[in-house]
């Protein structure tokens, strides 16, 4: 249950819904806002995430049903479900406080819906509990990218504004190491010892530092010092930055009057600066707009809070999930921008392993049977379009 701001004919209506009922207020043609701790923010789509296992959680006199993988806001961070602690953590409320709660496994598995917001801090509140809106897989690319890096021997600088340092090294370990998170967890200090000296023996030369920040409270100068920081003291020079993610930094000078558009295209445009510097490659991520979920042409326009944002950057990349694409495990790419011209192809399919954390190349003969088998919807159309689109 959510507290719900519908708008339609220029009247707002307040209601309390359930996550359940967004998606046929917005195919009514509501435009449905939900409670957050920064006030109402717009529902930009709604997504079906298929059978998890579920707990139940108990906070403030609310009652929520909340899958495994569902992120909470406790006062250390982000949580999932299942890593919640009553004795570590408190849950931020809709009264501002963080408090305690129970958690129970139910042992069961559930059909589980969640939202997309606009929110630049991905949160609204489910039943007066802050929770983060759906995972769209940024992180999961930016992290297969990273290991790449690693194991081309590249020196990565990895810039966290939402995952703890701990979890990201969790996801590019997982990545390296071919297993999955769960695999990780129960794994032996032995056999993990054993599979880090193998991921070493890959790495040759690789080296990997993550930093986390708090939302909205980093610019492009405070960059140029740490990377001045670690030239000095770790005598380390990363040869590729990645930022995840550039929609939550701040310009230097920033004020609070400054709107989002304003705000992320200086933002881009003083980090783009720092590349230019240092003379490396900076790769970050956004979200598309309500505008571009269900569209088979999405552009540069349908970024999410600005545009401006698309025009500072030298390459753009939109990644594109249609239902029966995220069921195959495959995502499509097409390259949206460069600075220097777009000569040669420009759409290409490739696969995702979730589990693992990690995108991969596909064969021809891979493509061409999934093509086959989806004759009739692989040609994305308005009412059958992508699902899940991003920019890289």
């Amino acid at each position: 249950m959510t507290q719900a701001k519908l708008l339609n004919d220029s009247d707002y209506i307040y209601e309390e819904v359930e996550i359940e009922q967004v998606q046929q207020l917005l195919n009514d043609g509501y435009d449905v806002e939900v409670d957050s701790p920064e006030g109402y923010t717009k529902v930009l789509r709604y997504v079906e995430k298929g059978t998890k296992w579920m707990f139940d959680i108990k906070c403030n006199n609310k009652d929520i049903h909340a899958s495994y993988d569902h992120l909470f806001e406790t006062q250390e961070g982000w949580v999932l479900t299942h890593e919640l602690d009553p004795s570590k953590h408190n849950i931020l409320c809709d009264d501002g406080k963080f408090h305690s709660f129970t958690i129970e496994d139910t042992g069961n598995m559930n059909e589980v819906v969640d939202i997309e917001v606009s929110n630049p801090k991905h949160r609204y509140y489910t039943n007066g509990l802050s929770s983060h809106n759906t995972n769209i897989g940024k992180t999961l690319m930016l992290c297969s990218m990273a290991a790449s890096m690693l194991l081309a021997g590249k020196k990565v600088l990895y810039l966290s504004f939402e995952d703890p340092e701990l979890k990201i090294y969790q996801r590019i370990a997982q990545n390296l190491m071919d297993i999955t998170q769960n695999q990780l967890k129960t794994m032996t200090r032995d056999t993990f010892l054993q599979r880090f000296e193998q991921v070493k023996q890959r790495c040759i030369g690789g080296r990997l530092k993550i930093k986390h920040q708090p939302e909205f409270t980093t610019n492009a100068l405070m960059i140029n010092s740490m990377l001045k920081e670690y030239k000095e003291r770790e005598h380390f020079e990363p040869d590729v930055i990645f930022i995840d993610y550039i929609g939550c930094m701040i310009p230097n000078g920033y004020s609070k009057d400054m709107n989002d558009n304003t705000r992320l295209t200086q933002v881009a445009m003083q980090v783009r600066a720092i590349a230019t510097t240092y003379h490396l490659p900076i790769v970050s991520a956004a979200q598309v707009n309500r505008g571009g979920y269900g569209s088979a042409d999405v552009g540069l326009d349908d970024a999410a809070d600005s545009f401006g944002q698309m025009t500072k950057a030298d390459a753009v990349f939109i990644v594109t999930r249609p239902p029966e694409m995220e069921k195959a495990g495959m995502y499509k790419i097409f390259l949206g921008k460069t600075r220097y011209g777009i000569t040669g192809p420009t759409m290409t399919t490739i696969g995702v392993d979730t589990e693992k954390q990690r995108i991969y190349d596909l064969t021809q003969q891979q493509v061409s049977v999934f093509e086959e088998e989806h004759s009739d919807t692989y040609m994305a159309t308005p009412d059958n379009g992508p699902d899940i689109n991003d920019f890289i």
